[in-house]
């Protein structure tokens, strides 16, 4: 569906958005130099420390930014969790400073100064004027790049490791290592468990009650899997590395078996896998082990040493007293938590201070259908699109609310202003054409097919067009070139070779361009 597409594509931009944010430590500053200001609205605070609307605001900017530059920019709908994500990063800067004081972790003024010059010399005779239009000054600069000197440098002391070289050649060793294995899966979303994941794993128990008494595994994998492309092989997915695309779940549980042992019901996304590994063997490496030592060890230490870190900060935020004020932000941690009945108050507390925020009330119908209040919540889904009237994508939420719900008339019209509101996007009209087809408006659907056609000509025409302003300036270029050459060779008193142009009026233009103007 629609909206499942644009949950996963919502994680995807928030992943790889938050682990720039987080490696490149985008550390916006504080209230002291941005805003002095202490009646400016605290959104968060971190042992008593405040994060400000104006700090939060800069730093969802930054992502924002760097969204955009990754060709990824942020809709309306995204907006919440990439702002809770800006909150987070906030807190954990806090929280990193918090304990650089605490351990008198320092930076020496020599690289400070050093980071300062750099970044004067870049920008020249600008420095002071983009420093002005950025609320500072050089005392104030120099502060923050202080900080953000610290936080590297708390990163740094709490991901040291040491990795001895025993470990490296374990390593070495561990990603040539295959294991043969087999597997039976039992998916609880089959037609006879319809989603119960307590008797898929009672049928899963019960095959390997079977298995353990001697039947066959290639047998009950042909009857009881739900792999479809290992079934009818007994099972078999043939010889599998550590780094293979399989999930954590079943390689950690494969690896740890002996060869002819068969596992527990494992449990993953995709529903209870019975195991066993046949065969295990050491594939030769591509290089020796003396060749690769020293990139291994790097790996190892950077993977370690991010663990490391991950684990010290979770460690941080545990004990600290983290308060969020802003009700919405406070509304998605609950929700996060699965607290939902406290995230819908606190959505109805946002509401009320900002009733003409659609998204709220987007947000809202979200968790209502969660918990089963679907008529609230389809009040909500039409409250927010009446709220943002000129929104396509409220209107489509809305349209699929009333489609869900049987209710087909309100369907379409609400799936018609969605259409006409966004014209030209061709995603949406391809959308909107099977969700009329599919309520039974086939001459809404055909002429949404239609829209896709026509901008999928209007594209192939934009294409042909630039083709052609490119041909027709390199051959122009061509001519230029040419007609300079000639003149070059006329100087030297050479025979100039005639000009080839299937247009007089081209050479004319040419001519026009190399001779000296009066």
């Amino acid at each position: 569906m629609f909206f499942d597409k644009l949950r996963k594509q919502m994680k995807v931009i928030i992943v790889v958005v938050c682990v720039a944010f987080a490696l490149t430590l985008l550390y916006v500053g504080g209230d002291t130099f941005f805003n002095p200001d202490a009646s400016v609205p605290a959104v968060a605070r971190v042992n008593g420390e405040s994060i400000s609307a104006l700090e939060l605001d800069r730093a969802y900017a930054a992502i924002a930014s760097f969204a955009a530059q990754m060709g990824q920019p942020v809709a309306r709908a995204q907006e919440e969790e990439l702002r809770f994500a800006a909150l987070q990063e906030l807190v954990d800067q806090r929280l990193m400073l918090q304990a650089a004081k605490k351990e008198r972790i320092r930076v020496d003024n020599s690289l400070v100064n050093q980071e300062f010059d750099a970044l004067r010399e870049a920008y020249g005779d600008q420095f002071n004027t983009v420093l002005r239009m950025q609320g500072l000054n050089h005392a104030s600069l120099r502060e923050l790049i202080r900080e953000n000197l610290l936080l590297q440098k708390v990163r740094e002391e709490k991901s040291k490791v040491v990795v001895t070289d025993e470990e490296v050649r374990e390593a070495f060793d561990r990603e040539r290592e295959e294991i043969e294995v087999r597997h039976i899966l039992i998916d609880p979303w089959e037609e006879e468990l319809g989603g119960d994941w307590d008797a898929a794993q009672q049928k899963a128990e019960e095959i390997l009650a079977r298995l353990e008494a001697g039947e066959d595994f290639a047998e009950l994998a042909a009857l009881y899997s739900a792999d479809p492309g290992s079934k009818d092989l007994g099972g078999s997915l043939g010889y599998v590395r550590r780094n293979h695309p399989f999930v954590t779940e079943f390689l950690e549980a494969a690896f740890a078996l002996e060869v002819g042992e068969i596992s527990e019901p494992v449990r993953s996304p995709y529903g209870y896998h019975i195991i066993q590994v046949t065969d295990r063997r050491f594939d030769e490496p591509e290089q020796p082990f003396e060749e690769v030592e020293a990139s291994l060890r790097a790996r190892l230490e950077r993977e370690r040493g991010l663990a490391q870190f991950n684990q010290w900060l979770q460690a941080e935020r545990a004990k600290a007293e983290i308060t969020i004020n802003d009700p919405q932000l406070r509304a998605h941690q609950l929700a996060q938590a699965g607290l939902l009945d406290q995230a819908i108050a606190q959505y109805r507390e946002a509401i009320a201070a900002n009733p003409f925020d659609g998204y709220l009330h987007y947000r809202l119908a979200l968790l209502l259908e969660r918990v089963g209040a679907d008529d609230e919540a389809l009040a909500a889904y039409a409250e927010a699109a009446n709220t943002a009237a000129t929104d396509p994508f409220l209107w489509f939420a809305l349209g699929s609310a009333y489609q869900e719900r049987g209710q087909y008339e309100e369907a379409k019209d609400a799936y018609i202003n969605a259409s006409e509101l966004s014209p030209s996007n061709m995603q949406l009209h391809q959308i909107l054409a099977s969700a009329f087809r599919a309520i039974g408006y086939d001459e809404l659907a055909a002429q949404e097919e239609q829209k896709v056609d026509e901008l999928q000509q209007q594209m192939i025409e934009e294409f042909l067009r630039q083709q052609e302003a490119l041909q027709r300036q390199q051959e122009l270029e061509r001519m230029i070139e040419e007609g300079l050459r000639r003149d070059e060779d006329s100087a030297a008193g050479l025979e100039a070779p005639e000009l080839e142009a299937e247009d007089p009026s081209q050479l004319d233009e040419v001519q026009g361009a190399t001779e000296p103007q009066e």
